[in-house]
C-alpha cells in the first residue's frame, strides 16, 4: 500500500534506508510509520521494538544536510503537506484586496514616514536616544531606512 503522501526526496531517501533496516517482525503496512518514528527518535516506538536498528548515523546525516533536528524536519514536512492540500481546495475571496493588517500597516507607515519627512525638511529634525539630530531624509538619494546622525 503506497503512502498517502510523500515527503521531500531527501527525507524519503532516509526513510527508505531506515525501512530497509527494520526487523522482519514489523508488518509491511507499519514499516513507514516505524521509520518515521525512528527518524524522530521516538522513545515509545523503540521501547515497543524487540530489535532496534542503529539508524543514528542516517538521521545525523539528514539533520546535517537539512540543517535542522529530525523531529522538526518531519514536522515541517507535515506542514508542507497540509499547506499543499489547503492550496488545492481553498481559494481566498478578494485576493487583490488588502487585508486589514496590510491597510493598518500602510497607514501607520505613511504617517510615520510623512512625519519624519516633514520634520527633516522643515528643520525640526528628530532626535535619537542620545539627543542627537537624526536625518531620515538624506539628500544623497538614500531616503528613509538609512539612519544618518547629524553631529
Amino acid at each position: 500500500m503506497p503512502p498517502a503522501h510523500r515527503f521531500s526526496p531527501k527525507v524519503e531517501k532516509v526513510l527508505n534506508a531506515i525501512i530497509s533496516q527494520l526487523p522482519a517482525e514489523i508488518p509491511s503496512e507499519m514499516q513507514r510509520f516505524y521509520a518515521i518514528k525512528l527518524f524522530e527518535r521516538d522513545d515509545k516506538i523503540t521501547a515497543m521494538m524487540n530489535t532496534v536498528p542503529d539508524v543514528g548515523a542516517l538521521i545525523q546525516k539528514a539533520e546535517d544536510e537539512l540543517d535542522d533536528d529530525a523531529e522538526s524536519i518531519i514536522t515541517n514536512e507535515r506542514y508542507n503537506y497540509i499547506g499543499s492540500i489547503i492550496r488545492q481546495c481553498y481559494t481566498k475571496k478578494n485576493q487583490s484586496r488588502m487585508s486589514v493588517s496590510d491597510k493598518i500597516d500602510s497607514i501607520v507607515t505613511n504617517l510615520l514616514a510623512g512625519a519624519a519627512d516633514f520634520h527633516s525638511r522643515h528643520g525640526a529634525g528628530l532626535r535619537d536616544f542620545d539627543g542627537r539630530l537624526v536625518n531620515l531624509n538624506r539628500h544623497d538619494g538614500h531616503g528613509l531606512g538609512q539612519r544618518c546622525v547629524v553631529r
